[in-house]
């Protein structure tokens, strides 16, 4: 029998609200992401183009290779079974994932892990309800991610790797980053090349049924339909949650989409370059190689990335658990933690009934998810070992 301490109480949580909010879903009846994904899934495997026709609640706006992998998985059954069957499968693959990070680096922090379910449960409910691809996603990222830190020779990880990126660009961050350390710190090279190879093929692999040339009406398509969404209407892609909304908000100044990409990919590299240079440093430690990828990939994916949802931000589970192991290597002062709490409330929490509909409505128009979750990436610098090394070896350096 379980003693009160090692109850898995955020586990229980996590799962808890999973049943719940997979019920609500499906007693629903229907879901408008999960209508697109479903039946666009079917139409690619009849040959047709999925892209340009608009759905109940919007366009499809993944590659051929998503809709005829993941969302076939979830196309044949009756409406319900595969809704159902999509969701668990999705919130399941997370908790694996979460359970493998825990059980690696907060498997003597007691309530610490539990804490990680929690708080990754509560921003999970949003996509629940939105039949979101990236509950999915951030588990096999997780997973694929450690799988390839632990074993740089596997093949798995990186051809997940690659499966993910192709379903999603806003992970190519992340992943650029993990093997970038493998290649400088570690000098393996093999992985890198299995996840470039997989990347292409998923590119191609669905001309092998459809034929290349219409795969590559396909693709045309579906870039069309990507920009026509994000520029249709009033500026569609200035109502998402990035820091460019909050540039607009505060300043009054709105970017173009063409100028917050080419600024975004400016960004991504400066990431890469401060990387490159810690990895360059005598003070590199084996779990910085996973942890901060996740922690620049993930801010990179839900604040930068013009393509950034609020629904969308449980891709920012990585950063919320290296966070939760930050906080937990050392008792923290009171204000360390308010810090903390107000930051994770404000990535998880800001957007639910928690929260009164008035001051709701104006934190989103500031995007205060994004901004959030740049103070939490700040404080993960401040207190982790990152800093705490370069003032060691500078102060090294100065003697």
């Amino acid at each position: 029998m379980l003693k009160p301490k090692e109850l898995p109480w955020g586990q229980i949580i996590f799962l808890i609200l999973t049943l719940v909010s997979c019920a609500d879903l499906v007693s629903r009846g229907s879901s408008g992401h999960f209508d697109i994904f479903r039946n666009s899934a079917r139409i690619l495997w009849e040959g047709q183009n999925p892209y340009g026709t608009l759905y109940p609640s919007a366009y499809y706006l993944y590659s051929p290779f998503c809709g005829m992998s993941i969302f076939s998985l979830f196309a044949w059954l009756p409406y319900k079974i595969d809704l159902a069957l999509y969701t668990l499968f999705s919130c399941l693959t997370l908790f694996w994932a979460l359970k493998t990070f825990s059980k690696m680096f907060l498997s003597e922090k007691g309530p610490w892990a539990e804490l990680l379910f929690v708080v990754v449960a509560f921003e999970m409910i949003g996509s629940v309800l939105n039949a979101k691809l990236e509950i999915a996603m951030s588990g096999i990222l997780i997973l694929s991610c450690i799988r390839t830190w632990k074993n740089p020779r596997s093949i798995l990880g990186p051809i997940l790797l690659a499966v993910i990126c192709n379903w999603k660009f806003q992970t190519l961050p992340t992943v650029g980053l993990l093997f970038l350390g493998q290649i400088i710190a570690r000098k393996q090279f093999r992985s890198s090349f299995v996840f470039a190879l997989s990347f292409v093929a998923c590119f191609l692999l669905p001309g092998l049924f459809l034929g290349f040339p219409k795969l590559l009406n396909f693709h045309a398509a579906w870039k069309e339909s990507l920009m026509g969404f994000m520029l249709g209407g009033q500026n569609n892609w200035l109502g998402f949650q990035h820091i460019y909304q909050s540039i607009r908000t505060f300043f009054g100044y709105s970017l173009s989409y063409t100028n917050a990409t080419y600024l975004s990919a400016a960004i991504a590299a400066a990431l890469a370059l401060i990387w490159l240079k810690k990895l360059c440093s005598k003070t590199i430690k084996p779990s910085d190689l996973l942890f901060w990828p996740f922690v620049l990939g993930s801010a990179y994916a839900c604040t930068l990335s013009p393509l950034s949802q609020s629904a969308g931000f449980i891709l920012a589970t990585p950063l919320l658990g290296v966070s939760i192991c930050v906080l937990s290597n050392k008792k923290r002062g009171w204000m360390t933690l308010c810090l903390f709490a107000i930051c994770l409330y404000g990535v998880v929490g800001i957007y639910s009934d928690l929260t009164p509909k008035s001051l709701r409505v104006l934190l989103k128009t500031m995007s205060f998810k994004s901004l959030s979750l740049i103070a939490l990436t700040l404080l993960c610098f401040h207190l982790s070992a990152w800093t705490l090394n370069t003032s060691k070896s500078r102060a090294a350096n100065n003697q």
